[in-house]
């Protein structure tokens, strides 16, 4: 009997995504790690709440990503007020 040569096994190779192009996974949606976060946790109404979700859905991006651009650029332009 005789064993497999040390650089004979092969890692195996990661799946295709199912994913189309300019769109998002469901696993990189919940790991966006652009810098340093905290957790903010409020209420709000919830078919805003579900507007939001389709949103981000149709648009490939997270809910987050979207209320972040709109505080920041809420921010921005209150930044002199």
């Amino acid at each position: 009997m005789s064993l497999p040569k040390a650089n004979a096994f092969e890692p195996p190779q990661p799946k295709k995504s199912s994913v189309s192009p300019g769109r998002r996974s469901v696993k990189d949606s919940f790991t966006d790690t652009a810098g340093p976060k905290i957790k903010a946790t409020f209420e709000f109404d919830k078919e805003l709440h579900q507007r939001l979700k389709i949103a981000a859905v149709s648009e490939g991006r997270t809910m987050r990503q979207i209320v972040e651009g709109l505080i920041a650029e809420y921010l921005d332009s209150h930044q002199n007020s």
